[in-house]
């Protein structure tokens, strides 16, 4: 009596698979170093901006929102660089909002990606 066995990866098998390879991308620390650095650039640009705006306009502009554009005009203060005209230009950029939200799915998939649990009874359910 002959069998046959199934080499090919069931369609489980290969969602799984594609499942876990999409967490291992969200969770990478080059994501983690690439979204820190967009968060320092935001944060400067955000700072630098308070010289000619309050901090709810700068609040509004680089945090609270997805997508912003970094004014070439905030990159210089009139503290450090007076100019008589604004500086035109802007870069796209994502926001302060998209960032944090980013952040925390990448925190999320590097937990659930690399951390086990290593305790079990009453340790796991005290949470030593």
């Amino acid at each position: 009596m002959a069998t046959t066995v199934d080499s090919a990866p069931s369609t489980d098998d290969r969602a799984i698979h594609s499942l876990s390879g999409l967490l291992r991308v969200l969770g990478s620390l080059k994501l983690t170093v690439a979204l820190f650095a967009l968060s320092l650039v935001t944060v400067l640009v955000g700072t630098l901006a308070q010289d000619e705006m309050n901090m709810f306009e700068v609040k509004q502009r680089y945090f609270t929102c997805w997508f912003t554009q970094l004014h070439f005009d905030d990159f210089f203060p009139q503290a450090f660089y007076p100019h008589d005209k604004p500086i035109r230009g802007r870069i796209p950029f994502p926001g302060g909002a998209l960032i944090g939200l980013l952040l925390m799915v990448n925190l999320v998939a590097a937990k659930v990606t690399r951390f086990k649990v290593h305790s079990s009874g009453m340790k796991l359910m005290g949470g030593l």
